[in-house]
């Protein structure tokens, strides 16, 4: 996972790893990037996306049945962090 910063929303990058081409079910992401933000979305896809329990200082952001069917790109997937300030 890679991250960018812009105005006060962090945007995790996720590479597909290998060959594959469609997203995975879950994501781990950092828990201190997770906890500052108040809506996290998938960039290409509308609605917002879970997050379940952190272990070792990291979160699972659970991704929708309907994102990984049709994912917004191939190769690379960004989600958005969002904060009450930056929406």
């Amino acid at each position: 996972v890679f991250t960018s910063k812009r105005d006060g929303t962090v945007y995790a990058i996720i590479l597909a790893e290998g060959n594959r081409v469609t997203m995975p079910e879950k994501l781990m992401i950092p828990t201190r990037l997770i906890s500052k933000a108040n809506k996290i979305t998938l960039l290409g896809f509308e609605g917002e996306l879970s997050v379940s329990e952190s272990q070792n200082g990291q979160s699972t952001v659970i991704i929708p049945a309907t994102a990984q069917a049709k994912p917004p790109c191939s190769y690379a997937w960004v989600i958005k962090l969002s904060t009450i300030d930056n929406q």
